[in-house]
């Protein structure tokens, strides 16, 4: 039953002109808290459509603009999908696999953390091979759960994550051979470019500007302009940069790695390159050098042979080190530990190459290139580390390189992308048509005060996506089902509150009395039911896995998000009606 109440505000006489006054300033005080509510709301919406912008972006851009961006721009690509919501692999299609490691193979004194080592080695791989947000877990002692959304060769990520780890120990060439090196090869791609033997697309030279950022401590190798109709002398050296300071390394921005790759794949590259010699990127871009557009850059070392190898190490560990060690003194150290041959070769090779750099190479992947300033034995260190964390992920590094047992593949699942396409339109109808339903049944069995329910039941959507895509969540299949499910408990604590509003109108009470009796009696009730729900949402997503999680932490965020609404947004928007005008009446 439908029920309108009018109510109008006495006048006359002293008693009643103390009741305005005090009710003035009732008043005036719900004003001054709304426009505190106001500004938070406002912030929250305005904060909720600022963190779902990129998602807009990806989700409304053209097929063939995503392909031309993500070979011409990959920086820029890679930004704009990690600020975008996150899809799972139900959803975006991908691998999932489960390894496990044949901890027989490994000592005893070795099992603890070889689980551990073998995550390290598999995230390193995983991040070179360019997936973005893997998730990696690991199970029980021996096994370690692997998902690689958007996968497209399933084969080229099997081999991936199963072959061995490789661990090198290479000595730098000098400065001297690299800049003899690059300039030779910069003959051979002018020749080669002038000529037509060499296709200004095959390299990306089409599609490589000129420097126009000055980076502190970094000069361009001779950078020359390049465009479409002009090839410079030095056409590598649009793609590198050196440090004077450094003259045994060059540097390239990470979105011009695939490109120098493809240059030193030539053929003609390949026969200048030293038979003792080899290139490697750098494991990670250097954090002192990023131009103010976000553009990080990668050392790139050129390397004699192996000296040592992985199997030679027999432990990492970190340090700190002391007061009496004026090189490292507070600062993170890795100290790793070598077999008595791998001390007796090390000590010979570092007593034969003080003062130069030499590379521990994970993978064909720089993981650090110190300066070797002393004879070594079977016990070195590394120094200079930024922090705790970097010093503990090199000394896993390290240490992965000598993890001896296999890993076999237990489960082995491919889900295609048609498929998880699929999971995205089935997921999408059902939550518009869960969406739809009930915006019509509040509308019709609340008029008015459902159409308030209805605003607080979208900004809470509104709010859920946006946590999602601000905080980097990915969104799965049982995910859409938790919003889902927020949706009917967000317009419950409306109904809890609506009901209790007609009892009191029922009971004879004014329209603004009846509103604050229906706000406060409902709120310990709506409070219960949704923090005993939002701590089974917390535990599910402590202990649970895969879709699991995916369903408890769109749960859980719908839970805050639907008590702010329902307790803030629709309280809100009934004192601002209400507010209004002398005469005041409600549609519930």
């Amino acid at each position: 039953m439908h029920r309108s109440v009018a109510f109008r505000a006495p006048r006359g006489g002293d008693s009643l002109r103390l009741a305005h006054y005090l009710f003035d300033e009732a008043v005036i005080s719900v004003k001054r808290d709304n426009r505190f509510r106001i500004g938070l709301i406002i912030v929250f919406i305005l904060g909720s459509i600022w963190s779902l912008l990129p998602t807009l972006r990806v989700v409304t851009m053209a097929p063939e603009e995503r392909t031309r961006m993500r070979l011409e721009e990959p920086l820029a690509w890679q930004k704009l999908e990690s600020d975008a919501i996150k899809l799972g692999l139900d959803l975006k299609g991908g691998m999932h696999l489960v390894l496990e490691i044949d901890l027989e193979e490994i000592p005893v004194d070795a099992r603890d953390d070889a689980q551990e080592r073998f995550v390290g080695v598999i995230r390193n791989r995983i991040d070179q091979y360019g997936i973005s947000e893997p998730i990696i877990q690991t199970q029980g002692r021996d096994r370690v759960i692997i998902q690689l959304a958007g996968v497209t060769d399933p084969e080229a990520a099997r081999d991936l994550v199963g072959r061995t780890a490789v661990l090198t120990y290479n000595l730098l060439k000098p400065g001297d051979v690299l800049a003899d090196l690059v300039n030779r090869i910069n003959r051979v791609l002018y020749e080669g470019l002038t000529s037509g033997r060499i296709e200004k697309e095959q390299i990306g030279f089409h599609l490589i500007e000129p420097e126009t950022t000055a980076l502190p401590g970094i000069a361009g190798l001779d950078s020359t302009a390049s465009d479409t109709t002009a090839i410079p002398q030095n056409p590598l050296n649009s793609y590198l940069l050196i440090d004077p300071n450094a003259p045994d390394v060059v540097w390239a921005r990470e979105d011009r790695m695939a490109w120098v790759d493809s240059i030193l794949a030539l053929p003609q590259v390949i026969a200048l390159i030293p038979g003792d010699a080899e290139f490697h990127w750098a494991m990670w871009a250097d954090e002192r050098f990023t131009t103010t557009d976000g553009a990080s850059y990668r050392e790139l070392f050129l390397t004699e042979g192996p000296v040592i190898t992985g199997d030679m190490l027999e432990g990492a560990d970190v340090s700190i080190g002391g007061p009496q060690d004026p090189d490292a003194a507070g600062q993170p150290i890795v100290n790793f530990r070598m077999n008595a041959e791998g001390g007796r070769v090390l000590q010979r090779f570092t007593r034969a190459n003080i003062s130069r750099r030499m590379a521990i190479i994970l993978d064909s992947r720089v993981a650090v290139a110190p300066v070797i300033q002393s004879a070594l034995g079977r016990e070195a260190r590394i120094t200079g580390i930024n922090d705790h964390a970097e010093a503990r992920n090199i000394a896993i590094t390290l240490e992965s390189g000598a993890l001896p047992a296999p890993a076999h593949i237990v489960e082995n699942r491919t889900i295609s992308p048609s498929l998880g396409l699929d999971s995205i339109k089935a997921g999408t109808i059902s939550t518009l048509v869960g969406l739809i339903v009930v915006l019509f049944f509040m509308i019709a069995y609340y008029r008015g005060s459902g159409l308030i329910a209805n605003v607080a039941l979208l900004l809470n959507i509104l709010f859920i996506l946006a946590v999602l895509a601000g905080f980097g969540f990915t969104l799965t299949l049982p995910g859409i089902a938790g919003i889902i499910l927020t949706m009917g408990m967000a317009v419950d604590a409306n109904v809890l509150i609506y009901d209790r509003i007609k009892e009191e109108l029922r009971a004879g009470k004014t329209t603004r009395a009846a509103v604050d009796s229906g706000y406060t009696n409902a709120t310990s009730a709506i409070l219960d039911a949704n923090v005993t729900t939002l701590i089974t949402a917390l535990v599910l997503y402590q202990f649970g896995t895969g879709p699991i999680r995916g369903f408890a932490l769109t749960l859980s965020v719908g839970i805050i998000s639907s008590v702010f609404t329902a307790l803030i947004v629709t309280r809100l928007i009934f004192d601002r009606k209400l507010d209004q005008a002398t005469t005041q009446e409600l549609s519930i």
